[in-house]
């Protein structure tokens, strides 16, 4: 069916008269005549009724009007999408994020991005690093948030530091380290870490100062990909958590968990992935561009920070 016929159609039937209807099109009354003339020749049905006086919509010409309106009214809903599909205004995109990344910045993140790009829609898949950042090797995922040491050492990824996450050490109220004069990490490793994945820089920085080596077990007694959980289990017993600071500063503010002052602190790199050599939707670079512009906004800290975060250590996935 051709479209541009459907409109001169509907034009006539609006003004019906050839002579205003051509001159709305910008064409001539022949050209226009030819083209209902046309259509009336495919449909095998006559859609005017004409008189030296007058023109009038037949029956089928009246059905034909209203099914035309419906196309032509999708076809500039279709010339609109697909304008902004081109700049990058609209489309759906499947985003995938690390659990310390979701917990707290990447609900922040998003919800301002969705108030600016209300015409992209996203999926988003929470898990570790590592889980997501396959995923975005499948093709799964347009773009990843996730944890910058992981997505390094994986081959065929592409990514960019975006910033840091400060991590600490925090117990329940009323832990026994808290009554301690002087807590040290030894102590606190003494009643068991939990935490969610961590990376091999941490890893290694926290066992070189315990003095182990080479077996993740005894430096962590609980893990999971569930912040949550986590947190569930360093509330009810004597178990010192692990986390990002920022992850948790609610639980802090309320007193619900208190931060130990030990001797050692750790910085987290974050970037934003993609995978190499596939072509990304207007509407993934728009949200990479998002997020690098709004970094301030979204971590609460100067941009030059990121920088900064590049020399540090990283910590959990």
């Amino acid at each position: 069916m051709n479209l541009k016929k459907l409109s001169h159609f509907k034009l006539v039937a609006e003004e019906l008269n050839y002579h205003q209807a051509a001159e709305r099109a910008h064409l001539s009354q022949p050209a226009i005549s030819h083209s209902i003339k046309s259509l009336e020749t495919e449909f095998d049905q006559p859609l005017f009724d004409r008189t030296s006086r007058s023109v009038r919509l037949t029956p089928f010409g009246e059905g034909v009007l209203e099914i035309a309106n419906r196309l032509l009214a999708e076809a500039r809903n279709f010339d609109t999408g697909v304008q902004n599909l081109q700049l990058g205004v609209a489309g759906h995109l499947s985003v995938g994020m690390a659990t310390t990344v979701a917990e707290n910045l990447g609900g922040r993140a998003l919800a301002h991005f969705s108030q600016l790009y209300p015409a992209i829609s996203f999926d988003v898949t929470v898990y570790n690093s590592a889980h997501i950042l396959e995923r975005l090797f499948e093709e799964h995922d347009h773009l990843t948030i996730c944890d910058a040491e992981t997505a390094s050492m994986r081959e065929g990824i592409k990514s960019e530091i975006w910033g840091s996450q400060t991590g600490g050490f925090f117990v329940r109220p009323h832990h026994p380290l808290l009554q301690h004069p002087d807590p040290t990490f030894a102590l606190a490793h003494g009643y068991g870490f939990a935490s969610l994945n961590v990376t091999p820089t941490i890893t290694q920085a926290l066992e070189k100062q315990l003095g182990i080596a080479g077996d993740e077990i005894r430096l962590l007694r609980m893990k999971s990909d569930n912040l949550n959980m986590c947190r569930d289990i360093c509330l009810e017993t004597d178990y010192v958590l692990i986390a990002e600071t920022d992850n948790i500063e609610s639980d802090v503010k309320t007193g619900n968990l208190v931060q130990l002052n030990l001797e050692f602190s750790f910085k987290r790199n974050l970037c934003i992935a993609t995978k190499i050599g596939r072509l990304l939707l207007q509407a993934a670079t728009t949200m990479i561009t998002y997020l690098k512009a709004h970094q301030d906004q979204i971590f609460g800290m100067p941009s030059g920070n990121a920088e900064e975060a590049q020399s540090q250590e990283g910590t959990t996935a």
